[in-house]
């Protein structure tokens, strides 16, 4: 089974033009302090999928909303406050927080106080899309411990950040096409839902990027979507992170301390 995510000219841009700031991220950040975190939120989303064919993409478009607005951290998850992000209208639809929050009730049962909110985000949508690569998304990703962490959850949640934020749409695909193919073929053939993929038609580059994924012998003798795919949700990870002091860590990820 494969899945459409609506955020294709997102993700090419934050692999190719975003700048990123990586601070102190590491891959293996809780090895030592935490040693279960990814496989705590792993299992939380793995279980959550067989119930939900909707999950994968639900959880990837929670870490989207996050990153692309202010950065990832956090920020999205926030609900006691009625000025926060969450509650914008192009948030409508958003989903995957009462899992996030199932995952950190479980990490401050085992390791209280080490695993923030904001890498919780980021590893349950890695997860999620471990759930439904094809087999050249599974090469790409190896053993799928490509991701750094080490976030802080931030202290800002503004709903006016949020406000010109495009609403996006995540549908499930029952065919068998590969990861994302369909999207791709949509934009070929003048379909795209957003505006911001009709967009990759209109230049000669990102047109041309196009037409190199749905190549026949594509990934094999030519661009890998699935590849970039994963290099793009990497980087878009990192955008305006916060760590060490200039975040802090959240006991609940609702609230701010």
């Amino acid at each position: 089974m494969g899945f459409a995510f609506l955020i294709l000219l997102p993700l090419l841009s934050a692999f190719y033009f975003i700048g990123v700031s990586q601070g102190q991220l590491s891959v293996g950040f809780y090895d030592n302090a935490c040693p279960d975190a990814e496989s705590v939120v792993s299992t939380v989303v793995r279980n959550a999928a067989r119930s939900s064919s909707k999950i994968p993409p639900v959880l990837l478009r929670l870490h989207f909303n996050d990153c692309f607005v202010v950065g990832c951290h956090g920020s999205i998850l926030i609900e006691n406050d009625p000025n926060a992000e969450r509650h914008a209208f192009s948030h409508q639809g958003v989903g995957g927080f009462e899992l996030v929050e199932q995952a950190k009730a479980q990490l401050e049962t085992t390791c209280p106080g080490v695993v923030s909110c904001a890498d919780i985000v980021a590893l349950a949508a890695r997860d999620a899309i471990a759930l439904v690569r094809n087999t050249y998304l599974l090469h790409a990703l190896g053993s799928i411990d490509i991701l750094p962490t080490g976030r802080r959850d931030g202290r800002v949640s503004d709903v006016s950040l949020a406000a010109k934020c495009q609403t996006l749409v995540t549908q499930s695909n029952d065919s068998r096409l590969s990861f994302c193919r369909k999207i791709l073929e949509n934009v070929r053939n003048g379909l795209a839902v957003l505006e911001s993929d009709a967009r990759l038609y209109d230049n000669d580059t990102t047109r041309m990027l196009v037409y190199s994924y749905l190549g026949f012998l594509n990934p094999i003798f030519g661009s890998s979507f699935e590849a970039y795919f994963v290099d793009s949700i990497v980087k878009m990870g990192q955008i305006g992170v916060k760590t060490g002091s200039n975040g802090e860590f959240s006991p609940v990820c609702t609230a701010f301390n």
